[in-house]
């Protein structure tokens, strides 16, 4: 279910899934997946309640025409039940989790956010333990919605009762936009850092990749 309110200001969403993933014909516990979110748009600049609004889109291909930015903040709320699923219980977890996002656009500039906490209760008689991570990134165009310079960074703390274990990832990137997001190319290089008893793994990627909607 979802719903606008207040001239395009607020959105609200919720739902209930079986929690099991795609491609899944039958529930495999009788448990259930609850999801719910709000957004809150305070200058009302695009329409809400669309499967991916201009609010929820990288790179800022809007503002120009609007001639105002576009801000949205949202927070978000996660539980599912895997228990008795798998035959491996420590893959058998029930989490609960919390999310802090953010969007702000403005003549060529992009900034997205988001920060994500929770607790995640093994079905063996391991302690409870707790999860976290967050990311910053930002985007602008060097020339107008053609090509982009972006940033990213962020940090996962899979459990606090595990250490060393956090993950972070830095990267830089730079877009060529033929046809806006129906048509464009990008290309990122970045290093993953995990940190491990025995000393930080280290991965560093460039990728490249093309995308066509039709």
């Amino acid at each position: 279910v979802w719903g606008v309110l207040g001239n395009n200001k607020f959105e609200y969403r919720a739902g209930l899934f079986n929690g099991n993933g795609l491609t899944r014909s039958a529930n495999d516990n009788d448990k259930f997946q609850y999801n719910a979110r709000v957004s809150f748009q305070p200058n009302g600049a695009v329409p809400l309640g669309t499967y991916s609004g201009a609010h929820q889109s990288e790179s800022d291909f809007e503002t120009k025409a609007l001639g105002k930015p576009i801000f949205v903040v949202s927070g978000a709320f996660e539980q599912n039940d895997l228990s008795f699923v798998a035959t491996d219980l420590k893959t058998n977890l029930k989490s609960t989790l919390f999310t802090v996002d953010m969007m702000f656009k403005y003549r060529g500039f992009s900034a997205t956010g988001a920060y994500t906490w929770g607790e995640r209760e093994p079905q063996e008689v391991n302690a409870k333990f707790d999860t976290s991570g967050w990311f910053a990134q930002a985007g602008y165009f060097l020339k107008p919605e053609t090509w982009e310079i972006a940033a990213r960074y962020g940090e996962q703390d899979p459990s606090d009762l595990v250490g060393p274990d956090k993950i972070t990832e830095i990267r830089g990137g730079l877009n060529y936009f033929y046809a806006r997001h129906a048509l464009k190319v990008q290309l990122d290089y970045g290093q993953i850092k995990t940190e491990t008893s025995s000393g930080d793994r280290k991965n560093n990627e460039l990728r490249i990749q093309t995308q066509f909607i039709f």
